[in-house]
C-alpha cells in the first residue's frame, strides 16, 4: 500500500522516528520513501508498505498526518484517498535527500 503523510509545522519528532521505524526495520523490506519540503512542512510517501488502509490511517494519525485528510479519507468513498499536492498556489514542492536529513549517511 501506498502511504502519504501531509506534516505541517510543528515538531518534526514523530516524522522522523516514522522514517526510522521504515529505515531500520526489516518489517518494510521493499520500502520506497520520498521526502519533500512544501511551504508549511513536509511531504512523506511511501509506497509497497505490507499494511493495510486500517493500519495506514493508524500510521498517519500516529505521525501528525493533517487530521482533516485521515477524515476525509475515513468518510469519504467516492474520492482519491491520500492526495497531495505537488505544486500548491504557485509554490512547488522540493525533493529532500533522506539520508541526509535524517543523518543515515
Amino acid at each position: 500500500m501506498r502511504v502519504t503523510v501531509d506534516v505541517d509545522g510543528g515538531s518534526l519528532e514523530a516524522l522522523i522516528k516514522l522514517l526510522n521505524i521504515i529505515h531500520y526495520t526489516s518489517m518494510f523490506p521493499t520500502r520506497k520513501v520520498e521526502m519533500y519540503k512544501t511551504r508549511r512542512g513536509y511531504h512523506i510517501v511511501v509506497r509497497d508498505l505490507p499494511i493495510s488502509f486500517s493500519e495506514s490511517i493508524l500510521l498517519r494519525m500516529t505521525v501528525g498526518d493533517d487530521p482533516e485528510r485521515i477524515w476525509l479519507d475515513e468518510i469519504c468513498d467516492d474520492k482519491p484517498k491520500q492526495v497531495l499536492f505537488t505544486e500548491k498556489h504557485g509554490y512547488k514542492r522540493q525533493k529532500l535527500d533522506i539520508d541526509k536529513f535524517i543523518g543515515w549517511e
